[in-house]
């Protein structure tokens, strides 16, 4: 039993109801912080799809549009048709972008974050859903599924590299022969190469041996065109005094052809006259009984100086 005049328990049933109405208020805030974070003040509307199966979907899970939260799933129930129908609580300020051709998606935010609900917002010529209609759902492939897909196409793949891996590895096979003639042909290239190393070097001694021949050649030709040089000038000088002797032969003989031709026609007559006068002693001479005969001889035609004949 404490004495009620101990200063130290002055005021405690006060301290003790503060305590508990802090408390109070304090809870109540934490709730209150809930219910807004979790929009249970908020005005909303129901909007449903119906889906084959409900794998992946949770109630409470989130609903969002373009990124931001405007609801979260409600109820999950399974209809008469053994088909899934799914509601969602949408915050009415959103239902703005809501239409009829608006359509709901089970999506992941990352490659392995949470599964969400996500809309696409539908054209403003298209009218709004109503509380209770219902949304077109767009079924996508889960990350399961993705990777079913990928086993499935990766899988041939993998069949054909174990065949490939046994075809290598057959110590029989194809591979492994070329491998060995591939190793074979190398040796032959390595002695070839050592063959061709050798002629090779042969053909550089009788390079050189060929260039030296050359340079002396050349030395030759060099020294002969020397003397070539050294003659030219008195073979040229040669030349010209021959046709300067050629050009004055050349004057003379037109001179004298200028002085003859003048006189041609009248050495011509004299040898017609000439000719004439000798037929005609001839004939006097056979016409005597000195030198004729029992028959007459006949007598030389003598032709004209001009005839062709």
């Amino acid at each position: 039993m404490y004495s009620e005049s101990d200063s130290r328990f002055k005021g405690l049933e006060f301290k003790v109801g503060l305590f508990i109405v802090v408390s109070l208020l304090g809870l109540v805030a934490v709730l209150a912080f809930l219910a807004i974070e979790n929009d249970l003040f908020a005005s909303r509307y129901l909007l449903q799809f119906t889906v084959e199966k409900g794998t992946g979907f949770n109630q409470g899970m989130p609903v969002k549009l373009s990124g931001f939260r405007i609801g979260r799933l409600g109820e999950i129930r399974l209809n008469d048709q053994a088909r899934v129908d799914i509601l969602m609580d949408i915050d009415s300020e959103y239902a703005r972008w809501i239409r009829e051709d608006s359509v709901a998606r089970l999506v992941n935010e990352g490659l392995v974050g949470d599964s969400i609900i996500e809309i696409d917002a539908g054209s403003s010529s298209s009218p709004e859903l109503k509380d209770g209609e219902t949304i077109r759902f767009e079924h996508t492939k889960t990350l399961e599924e993705h990777v079913n897909d990928i086993a499935t196409k990766v899988q041939p793949v993998l069949l054909e590299v174990r065949d490939i891996i046994g075809y290598v590895a057959d110590p029989e096979g194809d591979f492994k022969q070329s491998l060995r003639n591939i190793n074979q042909l190398t040796h032959e290239l390595q002695g070839t190469r050592g063959r061709v190393d050798s002629l090779l070097d042969a053909t550089s001694t009788d390079i050189s041996s060929l260039l030296k021949q050359a340079n002396q050649t050349f030395s030759s030709l060099d020294s002969i065109l020397g003397q070539a040089e050294d003659d030219i000038p008195q073979i040229l000088q040669r030349v010209d005094a021959t046709l300067e002797n050629l050009q004055t032969i050349t004057t003379d003989v037109r001179v004298a052809a200028g002085q003859v031709m003048p006189r041609v026609p009248g050495i011509v007559d004299s040898a017609d006259q000439v000719i004439e006068e000798a037929g005609e002693l001839v004939e006097s001479a056979n016409n005597m009984w000195l030198f004729s005969k029992d028959e007459p001889q006949p007598v030389p035609t003598v032709l004209p100086s001009d005839s062709h004949e």
